[in-house]
């Protein structure tokens, strides 16, 4: 998040560290402007560490949840099966 501050007028997203104490994990959904993710994302330096997909949250009803869980989430709540720790939007 640190390193993509031009790219914000681009995406917005919520992320949580999700999990319980000792094996935490950063999960989160971003929106993109259009409909495939822009260049500069792509050339950000950590993007090969992030698991990138385009979700369906029209027609498929686990998208639907998973956007729900994080966008709707709080602390405590379940997000992709893990208990939420810390939730914050980033836009």
């Amino acid at each position: 998040m640190q390193r993509i501050d031009g790219f914000k007028k681009y995406a917005f997203s919520r992320h949580a560290t999700v999990g319980d104490e000792g094996n935490y994990d950063i999960e989160g959904v971003w929106l993109f402007r259009g409909h495939i993710i822009p260049q500069e994302m792509h050339d950000h330096p950590q993007f090969e560490y992030y698991q990138h997909r385009k979700m369906d949250v029209v027609n498929n009803a686990e998208d639907q949840k998973l956007l729900r869980e994080f966008w709707g989430g709080a602390v405590d709540k379940q997000a992709n099966g893990k208990t939420i720790r810390t939730i914050a939007w980033h836009k």
